[in-house]
């Protein structure tokens, strides 16, 4: 007559003598039924895994049984992982959590024999939705280092499109003349598109993903310069509500792109690489005024409306290009890497708050998510650096060259501070990106903190320079305040990936361009000197005033480092 306990062990090894036997057939049959996959890896690291369980069991009660079901769990795990048909997943899950809990868990104290355990895990399993553990972020669906180059040289081309507009003073003198009226307006509407309807251009790229929203931003900006070049032929004048439009349009359509680009960029790439994916991206934008510059000066010279038809071209191409590459097998399995591993992102060792919200209000209607991104506690961080340092630096663009002139500084010295701004912008952009993401995992918050710092310390060290010889150091001042603007706008989208969902990415990049309209009207208003103003006085309240605003936000951003050096 046995004991109780010996029918237990019995029952267990009757039990894991099946289960091996599973596992053999699960073993050859898993690999087969998919092309290009051998069993081998399976099976060496079932070995490995089985080895260390039975070393770490050895000498334990029942510590011989354990470790004959630690190497068939890890024989079954290996199987599973290769079968992705669903029945054969089934098996391996329900395998595998069966040995876990009834073999490893300590025989008959789990309660009820092999078969009811068995029972209950069958229906266990039919009520629990998740038959498997989710794949890791970027696991198997991850694509090559080639490929993410690729993915990133075409996101650099489609923002080298939103950079047509800031190239629109070197032909609007050219324009004017051949319409004989002033086309400053049209400036302004391609300004009011681009940012004013940013949130609507956000919403696209969420809701249409990244193919269809360049194939229709494409198609939006592209038509609208169209529009606008035809009505200037017909001769309706820079005054006619028609052309306002169509460059009005254009502004819209850049701005779909740009998201696509720009939010596009930062999706398609690790979690530890959207540092130095921005800031390549932005750095593309950056080249690119220099490039449309020199495509007008080689081909285009006094040619306007030929121009035209090369932005045109140029919209469509973009559009088209971003559309053929993101519906491909590349830019599907990018994508769809980052959606898996939004759940797993965190910096700093803590869960990202970006994965909660995405589960949380998955279902949730605009208003919802809207109100859900307003109230992100990250939200006044980012809002204050678009307001302050970018709003300000996009209206020193238009603006530079008017206090050069009323500072009387020679030829030579404004075509060096043209060159010199661009330059300065892309390394701002590349340096301060790239080094954002040397910091390890745990870390990495820290480091963009640390970065963004450094960005506004130079932009206001410009600031001072500034206000101590605004004639001699006007150059050196702007170029220091173009590595600070071009360093925080290539962090900007590294810090929405990890505070925010990714499916509100482009709805939250559209919100805080919308506080870039409202900002930089007021910073434009304010910069224009009065009539025969000459000398340092015309800009200087205006340079204290945005000096002051900055150096807020320097100790703003030391308080934050500060807080995360603690914590870690």
């Amino acid at each position: 007559r046995t004991s109780p306990r010996d029918r237990s062990k019995e029952s267990h090894t009757k039990w894991a003598l099946a289960m091996v036997g599973c596992g053999l057939a699960l073993s050859f049959l898993g690999p087969k039924l998919e092309r290009g996959n051998t069993a081998a890896p399976a099976w060496g690291d079932a070995w490995r895994i089985s080895a260390r369980s039975a070393r770490k069991r050895d000498g334990s009660r029942g510590g011989g049984l354990r470790a004959a079901a630690s190497m068939v769990s890890a024989v079954l795990l290996g199987s599973a992982a290769h079968a992705k048909r669903k029945r054969q997943t089934l098996v391996g899950a329900l395998v595998w959590r069966w040995l876990t809990q009834r073999l490893l868990g300590g025989g008959a104290a789990g309660g009820g024999g092999g078969r009811r355990g068995v029972s209950r895990l069958v229906q266990g399993a039919a009520a629990e939705p998740v038959l498997a553990p989710p794949p890791p972020p970027h696991g198997d669906d991850k694509i090559s280092g080639v490929e993410c180059l690729g993915l990133l040289a075409v996101c650099g081309l489609i923002t080298v499109q939103y950079s047509i507009m800031q190239s629109f003073g070197i032909y609007s003198a050219a324009l004017g003349a051949a319409v004989q009226s002033n086309v400053g307006g049209f400036y302004e509407a391609m300004n009011l598109g681009a940012c004013a309807l940013a949130f609507v251009a956000g919403l696209v790229f969420d809701s249409f993903g990244p193919a269809r929203a360049s194939l229709l931003g494409g198609a939006i900006a592209g038509g609208g310069l169209l529009l606008a070049r035809t009505c200037l032929l017909m001769g309706f004048g820079a005054t006619s509500w028609c052309a306002w439009a169509g460059f009005l349009t254009f502004g819209f359509g850049s701005s779909i792109l740009n998201s696509v680009g720009v939010v596009g960029a930062v999706k398609a790439v690790p979690a530890r690489h959207v540092g130095k994916a921005s800031a390549g991206v932005l750095c593309c934008a950056a080249l690119g005024m220099s490039v449309h510059s020199a495509v007008y000066a080689r081909w285009f010279e006094g040619n306007p409306f030929g121009y035209l038809l090369y932005q045109i071209a140029y919209t469509v191409f973009s559009g088209a290009l971003g559309y053929s590459v993101f519906r491909s097998s590349v830019g599907r399995r990018a994508f769809a890497a980052d959606s898996a591993g939004a759940a797993a992102a965190s910096t700093d060792g803590a869960p990202a708050a970006a994965a909660a919200s995405e589960k949380g209000h998955e279902d949730d209607g605009l208003l919802a998510r809207v109100r859900a991104a307003m109230l992100n506690p990250e939200m006044p961080w980012l809002a204050t650096l678009f307001l302050v340092p970018i709003s300000y630096s996009f209206a020193l663009l238009g603006m530079w060259s008017t206090c050069a002139e009323r500072l009387a500084l020679p030829t030579q010295d404004r075509t060096a501070l043209a060159l010199g701004l661009g330059v300065s912008s892309a390394l701002g952009r590349l340096v301060l990106g790239g080094l954002a993401d040397v910091f390890p995992a745990r870390r990495r918050r820290l480091g963009w903190e640390l970065c963004c710092a450094a960005g506004l310390a130079v932009f206001q060290l410009g600031f001072m320079l500034l206000e101590w010889d605004q004639r001699r150091f006007l150059s050196l001042a702007l170029w220091a305040q173009g590595i600070g603007y071009g360093g925080i706008l290539a962090l900007a989208p590294a810090a929405l990936r990890v505070s925010f969902p990714a499916k509100d990415l482009g709805m939250v990049y559209g919100l805080l361009y919308q506080f870039v309209a409202i900002a930089f009207t007021v910073f434009s208003r304010t910069a224009v000197p009065s009539a025969g103003c000459v000398g340092p006085l015309c800009f200087q309240g205006w340079f204290r005033a945005a000096g002051l605003l900055n150096m807020l936000c320097v100790v703003w951003s030391a308080r934050r480092v500060f807080r995360l050096a603690r914590q870690s």
